[in-house]
């Protein structure tokens, strides 16, 4: 099953939206022995990030056929790491209305995260 994640990141003291085309958001899911990366992107001219990716992905051999992870972000620029995300646990993908039973569909928006700007 493919998967959409969409988060958005803004500047912590203007509020406005981080738009820098250097900074690479990366999403990870966090496991017991090693996180797996599972896909990369740039920020729009709004500040969002969107990676989709296969839900196995997410899999490993701490967590074979996980179908929860625990997801976080890292943003970096220049090879070094400024920002992370806090992890949100057991993400979901599997939701179903209770009254349809259909699936609500695999996007899901992680928040907006106020961010420190990297060094220049």
């Amino acid at each position: 099953m493919m998967v959409k994640l969409i988060a958005r990141f803004v500047n912590a003291h203007t509020g406005k939206a981080m738009v820098d085309p250097d900074v690479g958001a990366r999403i990870y899911d966090r496991d017991p022995v090693s996180d797996e990366f599972l896909a990369e992107s740039r920020l729009s001219a709004d500040g969002e990030a969107e990676w989709l990716f296969s839900l196995s992905a997410a899999g490993s051999l701490d967590s074979p056929g996980e179908r929860r992870p625990d997801i976080y972000v890292e943003l970096e620029k220049a090879g070094a790491v400024f920002f992370q995300t806090p992890v949100k646990f057991n993400m979901d993908f599997d939701t179903r209305d209770p009254v349809s039973g259909e699936s609500r569909g695999q996007t899901r928006f992680l928040g907006v995260f106020h961010v420190d700007s990297p060094e220049p």
